[in-house]
């Protein structure tokens, strides 16, 4: 009987050939969706940065800054944010990780020759360099509004402004 299988190799066959694209989706998208949701504060945070600092736009405004030194400002403020929320968030999931032994999944049932299959925690490198650069585009995005609104603040009014 060469080429008959048991249930249990049967099972482990379909499970090896499916690798459970499914949830690589559901976590792209609830990582997707707590970026943006990242990206939402941040821009609140630095619309808040605008209208309390108000006065010091309209003085650097009146001793002769640039719009576009005013909006390298602002958005080098909200990459700043970002990217220390990013590190931050890295390091979380390093020491995640690193904590926490593979879940084992089969291998608990059918023995040690099913290891394959058990949740190994790890982070790659290719998740760090795209949530890079997301971090990069939803740094930029989130605080353009903020820095647009600053940069065009008049300088007469934002002195007076209280």
């Amino acid at each position: 009987m060469a080429g008959t299988k048991t249930v249990s190799q049967d099972v482990h066959g379909r499970l090896s050939a499916a690798r459970l694209v499914p949830g690589e989706v559901l976590l792209a998208f609830i990582g997707a969706l707590t970026l943006a949701i990242g990206g939402v504060g941040v821009m609140n945070i630095m619309l808040v940065s605008v209208m309390q600092r108000t006065r010091e736009i309209g003085t650097q405004k009146s001793i002769g800054a640039r719009r576009r030194h005013i909006m390298g400002q602002f958005l080098s403020e909200a990459l700043l944010i970002t990217f220390v929320g990013g590190v931050l968030g890295m390091l979380l999931a390093f020491a995640v990780s690193a904590a926490l032994p593979s879940l084992p999944l089969w291998s608990a049932i059918y023995g040690d020759e099913y290891t394959e299959n058990d949740i190994i925690m790890g982070v790659s490198w290719s998740t760090l360099f795209t949530s890079t650069a997301i971090l990069t585009i939803v740094g930029l995005i989130s605080g353009l509004v903020p820095a647009i609104r600053a940069s065009r603040l008049d300088p007469v009014e934002a002195l007076r402004y209280e």
